[in-house]
């Protein structure tokens, strides 16, 4: 998204975003300096990390082809409320051609959330339907 903030006083500003989601995954937005002079604007681009930054952080052991991490929140009851410790499962059916014909290899992950109610589910496939 794009935003402008007008009437900012002339010198030297610093600038990142927040959401508690990114943060609590362990993921704050860099902090950008930016000069304002009179008569002048200046343009600031904040990124997020890409997602091999997210999945080399979030899973140090060497991920296996065709797979990702499935990362959330589990939000309680209570408006603005999160679940922690709640156990969460991903599960899918890996399909193999075997002699005979096609075999479902059922398979599974399961975590649990963190204080702050985030998750993180590594080594789950990308190239075929997970139910959560």
């Amino acid at each position: 998204g794009r935003f402008r903030i007008a009437a900012l006083p002339a010198g030297r500003h610093r600038v990142t975003f927040f959401h508690p989601t990114f943060e609590a995954l362990g993921f704050g937005a860099p902090v950008k300096a930016v000069e304002i002079w009179p008569g002048q604007t200046a343009e600031v681009r904040l990124l997020t990390p890409s997602p091999s930054t997210v999945l080399a952080k979030l899973c140090p052991a060497s991920p296996e082809p065709k797979t990702g991490v499935l990362v959330g929140l589990v939000r309680g009851a209570e408006a603005g409320s999160t679940e922690r410790g709640a156990e969460v499962t991903a599960s899918w059916i890996l399909w193999t051609l075997e002699r005979g014909g096609m075999r479902q290899h059922p398979r599974e992950t399961t975590t649990r959330t963190t204080d702050a109610g985030t998750f993180a589910l590594c080594g789950v496939p990308t190239d075929v339907p997970v139910q959560l």
